[in-house]
């Protein structure tokens, strides 16, 4: 009888292990080398109540990128410039399609360095993005509120951006 139920044991304790395996592999997005925005959340909600500053990046023109060297490839190089990137008090996850970043930084006094740095990464790989910034009070309202901020003064960024291109196209013509 009490071989049965340490045979049990041993199972479950096995099933545990299992499981806990296949939670840390769903928080990691393999293809670009960091979190999935569910674990991200999971890791903010973890922190304790302190200022961070947050970044949004969204990568430029991807969509192109893929049709032009594959997704493999463009995963790859996306991967490169974040490798490295990473100590213990940053973050980095894929957030809304894939090709918008969230980097968490609980301890960086020059951010604008930091993403310096990436950008030059970035643009060793023929890639190129535009981001904003912001400071999380940890617990005051949710990590989602200043990502979305940030998202939408990308949008308006790569907005006007646009804009302004096609008026200059058009002034050109």
């Amino acid at each position: 009888m009490h071989k049965h139920w340490l045979g049990n044991l041993i199972d479950i304790q096995g099933e545990i292990d299992e499981l806990r395996l296949k939670v840390a592999e769903l928080c990691w997005d393999e293809p670009f080398g960091m979190l999935t925005r569910n674990a991200f959340l999971q890791r903010c909600r973890e922190l304790p109540r302190i200022p961070c500053r947050i970044v949004f990046i969204d990568l430029d023109d991807i969509g192109d990128l893929n049709l032009r060297y594959g997704y493999k490839e463009v995963d790859r190089r996306i991967k490169s410039i974040f490798n490295g990137f990473y100590n213990p008090k940053e973050l980095v996850a894929r957030w809304y399609s894939g090709d918008e970043i969230v980097v968490l930084f609980d301890d960086v006094p020059d951010v604008a360095q930091r993403m310096h740095e990436l950008q030059l990464a970035a643009h060793t790989q023929g890639i190129t993005f535009v981001y904003a910034t912001g400071v999380w009070q940890v617990g005051d309202f949710s990590v989602e509120e200043i990502v979305d901020s940030l998202s939408s003064q990308v949008c308006r960024e790569k907005t006007l951006s646009k804009k302004s291109f096609r008026e200059g196209a058009n002034y050109e013509s």
